[in-house]
């Protein structure tokens, strides 16, 4: 007679058991889904409560400071210490780099940040795309603010992603600001053919006073030509 009461007191803690990953993985699932919304309000108390149940993870970590960044609170004690965390956890995985940087570069610490940043390309040889534009968007703020040059970091990426108009399109206003004028019409030439129509290279062109000559007369052909079915799917 005992058995099956045994039996249903070991189903009952193995469904408890079974709930606790569960519940914490719902938990990170919801996190993800405001951090992609941009929902900051939602996010951050999400990941605090997160955090004090999971605070060894690294992928808990990652959403933490994800959040704050987010939420701009970048220089909240708490988000530097997590992302300080997070690169013991993984010192080898390029995206804890980049949160590092990101952190760093928003509080103003410009040389730790361009450490951190080169560091994701050294630990891969061509970076996803999916992270090209946060890389470029970290360079050029370091380049614009600080003494830090970042044209070699710029020139790899555009090599890597030869169609990227908004690598090529940084890489011409790093060199446009260090009086490198042949190498930043060469750049933004390759921007314009990549894509006339990208913000990124509409601005370069209007502050480097490029819309002249031949560089005036390819982007005119490229604005007046057809789009592709399916292309500028961000709506320029």
């Amino acid at each position: 007679d005992r058995f099956p009461d045994a039996m249903a007191q070991s189903l009952r803690s193995q469904e408890v058991l079974a709930a606790r990953p569960e519940s914490s993985y719902a938990s990170a699932a919801r996190l993800r889904r405001e951090l992609r919304s941009g929902n900051a309000d939602a996010a951050l108390p999400l990941a605090r409560e997160l955090l004090a149940d999971q605070e060894s993870r690294q992928e808990v970590l990652i959403l933490y400071v994800r959040a704050h960044l987010l939420a701009g609170l970048p220089d909240a004690p708490e988000a530097l210490d997590a992302s300080e965390r997070i690169l013991l956890l993984g010192p080898r995985n390029p995206l804890t780099w980049t949160l590092r940087g990101e952190v760093l570069l928003a509080v103003g610490r410009d040389a730790e940040a361009a450490e951190a940043f080169r560091m994701v390309l050294r630990l891969q040889r061509r970076p996803p795309a999916r992270d090209l534009e946060r890389l470029c968007v970290a360079f050029d703020s370091l380049g614009t603010r600080s003494g830090v040059d970042p044209s070699a970091e710029l020139a790899r990426l555009a090599d890597e992603f030869p169609g990227s108009a908004r690598a090529w399109a940084s890489l011409a206003s790093a060199h446009r600001a260090r009086g490198r004028t042949r190498e930043a019409a060469e750049a933004l030439h390759r921007a314009i053919t990549a894509d006339p129509r990208d913000p990124c290279v509409l601005g370069e062109a209007i502050a480097s006073g490029a819309f002249a000559g031949d560089l005036f007369e390819a982007a005119d052909a490229a604005l007046c030509a057809p789009v592709p079915t399916g292309a500028y799917a961000r709506g320029f």
